[in-house]
């Protein structure tokens, strides 16, 4: 991995206005400065965005003070191609959780491409893949860390060989270990099935010879039972012939009894239209012989009627004009009340109006006075809007001291260490890590105290004056607060009665017109209400309906005596029409009663010839009972004869789809005996390929051969410091 371009943004000492940092074009490069000036900064940023994690402790400690969010963005080579991690973190809020996020991307030459995964864990082994490293192998190898030189040397032996092989990307050979174990596991477990496979397949082979007999036995069962049910079928077919013509014959039968039925309805309908026709010409005669009688009446009926129907149309036309009449009073009426409402309603408003141009003169003082008070609020909302500059001012000048404050801390932290350090016999320098011996140990010591000491003295002061300025900032922030309260009712309450006052005035001068107008518009109402004035029309049509009614001279009481007449006379209108039938039907009523005895003759000879086919048809069914009881034996016995053969064909089907399926278990058996062999040979190769690909195996061996050359590459190095170390002394 080579570095090519970091960013960084509100990461530890750096806010969001830091340039860019390339690496383009470096091949040794060397950061120098003094102590927190945010050397080792730049290192952690790189880890950070890399794996998400550094020396200085969690995401919340890193973020520049004052700011609730870092990022880091990362441009690098790999393997030829040129990547960007982006990773930026959130602080928690009372609305939210933190949240991380994590973006890798590659360049295709023109712009750079998302490759990462949905799920930022995916993501970051997507990262550790490409590097070849995760954080702890690098702190180990390729930078370590101020003050943790000896990180590597302190570790266990089994860790300092996991890193070594990190370092050697040894876990190809990891892989191939766990895919030769799995497969050592699926071929064992393949042949323990197939073992208890081929067992039982042997167990239901053997049972071939016992089906071939049983299904030599059921043969000779089934050529027994086709024979005898031939010979039963025969009789039976016999038998059925004669039972299908008996059985026409009893269709016969029932035709004639249906018949007989019908011919007997028939003679009882014309029985029942003979007698009827002789109680209608009885009747007819009756109401012929009152023929003068029922005629006199019926005349006397026709007379009422036309009289009252003339009576009925009078008592319509009087009730209408009368409904008429009523709803024109009621809309005189109404008229009447809408000009006596519209009358006290302008009464009222004229006493209104006149109430209300009294009160100009005191309205217009009012307004004076009101006009002076906003003057004297906006006055005072200049002062607020210097109080609140004041309070934005304070505000910042926490923030830069409260920055400040965190770099100073983390270079008092650090100076603090390089003191201990120096406490320690023996201490070697913190650049080139030669002994200093007692006094330079000292002259160290005493330089980062002095140091120190101007250091916590700048803390403690600016940790004053942070307080200092919250106290005074919460004492104005009060003031201010209430005052812009206090302010605002009293605008809004200015606003609200300016309104009221302006909103009353230019009423009271708009009422001098209405005043006259509403005077003029009372006194001529009052004068239509004493004239009636109103509803004209409705007065004149009224007055034709009163001379109408007069005209059209209904009398009630001669209305109520032609009624009853009418009543009485009634009955004669169904007399009537009983007399004109049976002037009409009295000759078709004879007739028919000649018609009728004819008929009844001509059934009752038919039903006697019926009766005789009947009683003949009988006698020959008299056998059909034998015939069924010993047709039905033999269906019974052929019933069973088929069940018997459709049990025994189904055991053979049966026997025979067995035997098939041991020819195919023995096939079976065959095939799972060569998977097997198989499988055995697999897992013995397997086996024999974990120990090769195991931690004990080229692994070790690979680590083994490059030990001494790293060895030898260390000594190199560190000859060549030591010869340049001398030369500087």
């Amino acid at each position: 991995m080579i570095p090519v371009q970091l960013k960084l943004k509100n990461f530890m000492c750096y806010r969001d206005n830091v340039a860019p940092l390339s690496f383009e074009s470096l091949h040794v490069a060397c950061l120098c400065g003094d102590n927190g000036s945010g050397k080792s900064s730049i290192f952690d940023a790189i880890t950070w965005a890399l794996w998400g994690e550094t020396s200085r402790g969690k995401n919340d400690d890193l973020i520049y003070s004052g700011q609730s969010e870092m990022e880091v963005e990362l441009e690098f080579l790999s393997a030829a191609d040129r990547y960007r991690i982006i990773r930026k973190y959130s602080k928690a809020s009372a609305t939210r959780a933190p949240q991380t996020m994590l973006d890798l991307q590659l360049f295709n030459g023109n712009m750079f491409k998302p490759i990462g995964e949905h799920v930022k864990k995916e993501t970051q082994a997507k990262i550790n893949s490409l590097l070849h490293l995760d954080y702890a192998t690098f702190i180990n190898s390729a930078m370590l860390l101020q003050g943790r030189s000896n990180e590597f040397s302190k570790k266990r032996p089994g860790e300092r060989k996991e890193i070594l092989a990190n370092i050697l990307d040894l876990s190809f050979y990891d892989q191939l270990e766990l895919e030769a174990r799995t497969n050592v596991d699926k071929n064992r477990s393949e042949s323990t099935i197939l073992d208890r496979d081929i067992l039982s397949l042997q167990s239901k082979i053997s049972e071939r010879p016992q089906h071939d007999s049983t299904r030599n036995n059921l043969l000779d069962e089934l050529n027994l039972l086709i024979q005898t049910k031939k010979v039963v079928e025969t009789e039976a077919s016999g038998l059925r012939r004669k039972k299908d013509s008996l059985t026409a014959r009893k269709e016969q039968l029932d035709l004639l009894t249906r018949q007989v039925a019908l011919r007997q309805k028939d003679q009882a309908a014309q029985q029942k239209q003979l007698d009827s026709s002789v109680s209608n010409i009885e009747r007819y005669q009756q109401v012929l012989a009152d023929g003068a009688q029922i005629e006199q009446g019926y005349s006397q009926f026709r007379e009422t009627t036309i009289a009252e129907e003339k009576f009925n149309e009078n008592l319509k036309k009087a009730n209408s004009l009368s409904n008429r009449r009523n709803k024109l009073e009621s809309l005189i009426t109404a008229a009447q009340n809408t000009y006596a409402n519209e009358f006290k309603l302008v009464s009222m408003r004229v006493a209104e109006l006149e109430n209300k141009s009294g009160r100009l003169p005191q309205l217009r003082d009012k307004r004076a006075e009101l006009l002076q008070q906003q003057e004297e609020l906006k006055g005072a909302e200049l002062q607020l809007e210097a109080a609140n500059k004041q309070i934005n001012k304070l505000n910042s000048d926490i923030g830069s001291l409260s920055a400040l404050n965190s770099e100073l801390a983390a270079a008092i932290q650090e100076i603090k260490e390089k003191i201990e350090m120096m406490s320690h016999a023996g201490a070697a320098c913190p650049l080139c890590e030669s002994e200093l011996g007692p006094d330079g140990c000292q002259r160290i010591k005493d330089k980062l105290t002095i140091d120190l000491q101007q250091k916590l003295s700048q803390a403690r002061e600016n940790s004053n004056r942070i307080a200092e300025s919250k106290t005074a900032l919460g004492r104005m922030e009060k003031e201010t607060r209430q005052k812009e309260s206090s302010h605002k009712a009293a605008r809004d309450e200015n606003k609200r009665q300016l309104a009221i006052i302006e909103k009353d005035i230019s009423e009271i001068n708009s009422i001098s017109t209405e005043l006259a107008t509403r005077r003029i518009t009372m006194q001529d109402l009052n004068a239509r209400l004493q004239s009636r004035d109103y509803a004209r029309e409705e007065q004149q049509e009224v007055a034709a309906i009163d001379r109408e009614l007069k005209e059209l001279a209904y009398d009630p009481a001669t209305h109520t005596r032609i009624s009853h007449d009418r009543v009485r006379l009634q009955s004669f209108e169904k007399l009537n029409t009983a007399l004109t039938e049976a002037r009409l039907q009295n000759e078709s009523q004879a007739k028919i009663k000649e018609d009728s005895v004819k008929a009844i003759a001509l059934i009752k000879e038919e039903l006697t010839n019926l009766t005789n086919q009947g009683s003949q048809i009988r006698n020959e069914l008299a056998t059909l009972p034998q015939i069924s009881a010993q047709l039905d034996t033999l269906d019974a016995q052929l019933s069973t004869f088929n069940n018997k053969e459709r049990t025994i064909r189904d055991k053979l089907a049966e026997l025979s789809e067995q035997i098939k399926q041991l020819d195919d278990f023995a096939a079976e058996k065959n095939a799972k005996q060569t998977l097997l062999r198989n499988c055995k040979e697999a897992e013995g190769i397997y086996t024999e390929l974990v120990k090769i690909f195991s931690k004990r195996g080229i692994e070790a061996l690979i680590i083994e051969e490059t030990l001494p050359e790293i060895e030898n590459e260390a000594n190199l190095l560190l000859g060549k410091m030591y010869r340049g170390h001398a030369a500087g002394n």
